[in-house]
């Protein structure tokens, strides 16, 4: 009865032995790993393509929006970063009668043909403080019926945090929410207001940054890579240009006709506008190429007395190339 209670267990723990081999025959039990690389300095460029997301505002929701850019870590102390975006289904919330072509009906609405509602922004971060920290984590050795073997190893984090600055032009289709565009005369008495409001926003705060570019290898041959840049930012936003299309509306005296006229109006003289948004926001940027995220909240800039809040994320394939 000893005897075989033995057997079983030598055929138990040749089976775990053989369970822990890889295809190569190594035994991950007893494998370890040598360190490539760990160095969360890496500068790098990243290419962003064009992109899937949404865009929420008080004024224009989009359900698709496209964007695209690059982002540059130049070096320890510099990281840049040209973004282009355009709505390609805005104009969707809130729901608006006199969003089409024509101007029709008792609404107030730009004289110009409806353009989808784009932006396009530059800024930079110049990091002040600078901090090399050491973390703890798992090392993966291989993979062995599915089931994965690791071993602890530390690597480097870089923080950093610096001060973010920059701009960003665009144009956004501005419906008032049951809010009145004003005129000398008073406000405009119609039952649908909107125009695209054409604006420039300067960019000031502060960003956050945490990179790891730490590379393994086991002795399995198995390599893994966390390459990854976190970058979280606050900013003040300071409307330095914004200003409405003008709009066509209901002339209610009809000059003795009894087909309705429209009238073109500038409402940016008698409308006050509000000079300044704030927003916090993350990127995620995978340093060896896959997808990147992004996504941002806040309040923006607008018509005096409106709530102008904001929320946008998306996703976008990267191609990332070191320098």
């Amino acid at each position: 009865m000893k005897l075989k209670n033995i057997l079983c267990a030598l055929a138990i723990g040749s089976s775990s032995i053989a369970l822990a081999q890889d295809s190569t025959g190594v035994d991950l039990n007893t494998a370890t790993f040598r360190v490539l690389n760990d160095d969360p300095k890496l500068p790098f460029v990243h290419w962003r393509l064009p992109g899937i997301g949404i865009s929420y505002g008080a004024h224009n929701t989009s359900y698709l929006t496209s964007q695209f850019g690059v982002d540059w870590q130049y070096n320890e102390k510099w990281f840049m970063s040209a973004t282009a975006s355009v709505n390609l289904l805005d104009r969707q919330s809130p729901s608006s009668v006199e969003s089409g072509d024509a101007v029709e009906g008792n609404f107030v609405q730009s004289i110009y043909k409806p353009t989808p509602s784009n932006y396009v922004r530059a800024e930079a971060i110049y990091f002040i403080t600078s901090k090399e920290k050491t973390s703890n984590g798992k090392v993966t050795l291989g993979y062995s019926n599915k089931k994965k073997f690791t071993k602890e190893g530390a690597h480097k984090v870089l923080w950093r945090s610096g001060l973010n600055f920059g701009l960003a032009k665009g144009t956004t289709w501005y419906h008032l929410q049951g809010d009145k565009f004003s005129l000398e005369e008073g406000e405009i008495d119609a039952e649908d207001q909107s125009s695209y409001l054409n604006y420039t926003h300067l960019r000031l705060g502060w960003a956050f940054n945490r990179s790891v570019n730490f590379q393994t290898e086991s002795s399995a041959n198995y390599n893994q890579e966390r390459m990854s840049g976190n970058y979280f930012y606050a900013n003040v936003l300071i409307a330095i240009q914004q200003r409405f299309d003008e709009v066509y509306a209901y002339d209610t005296t009809f000059n003795g006709s009894s087909i309705p006229a429209y009238a073109k109006y500038d409402v940016n003289e008698f409308n006050d506008m509000s000079p300044i948004g704030f927003e916090v926001g993350w990127k995620y940027i995978p340093v060896n190429g896959g997808f990147s995220f992004h996504a941002a909240a806040g309040t923006l800039p607008g018509l005096k007395g409106a709530s102008n809040p904001y929320f946008e994320t998306g996703i976008a394939f990267s191609i990332v190339s070191g320098s």
